[in-house]
């Protein structure tokens, strides 16, 4: 799943637990294209897998009644974690952008005045 290609970052003007959710998710691309939806509390497990990876857990809510059906339906929820994995792994390599840049790149060297 590849955001802009497979899915895009909407806004809407909803409230989840009393929190202002500043983006949803709409689904561009295969079975599931047009539905839109939020992510809601999303819970990193405190033990590892045994394959060495950590399980997350995450609520949801489907914005359209036509696609309320899709509630719990495993596939639906396998490419819901997906988008988040990608969404995690996005913000990540931002923050690590936004970090290199702060730390700037300063030149050791003693400039050749000529």
């Amino acid at each position: 799943m590849k955001i802009d290609e497979d899915f895009v970052l909407t806004e809407n003007d909803i409230k989840y637990k009393d929190k202002d959710v500043v983006a949803c998710v709409k689904i561009k691309t295969g079975e599931f294209k047009d539905v839109e939806f939020h992510f809601g509390e999303i819970k990193f497990a405190e033990e590892e897998n045994d394959d060495g990876t950590f399980s997350i857990d995450f609520n949801y809510d489907i914005m359209s009644e036509q696609h309320k059906l899709l509630e719990g339906n495993q596939v639906f929820e396998t490419q819901l974690g997906e988008i988040l994995n990608e969404l995690l792994k996005h913000a990540l390599d931002e923050a690590e952008k936004r970090y290199k840049n702060e730390l700037g790149t300063k030149d050791t060297e003693t400039p050749d005045i000529g």
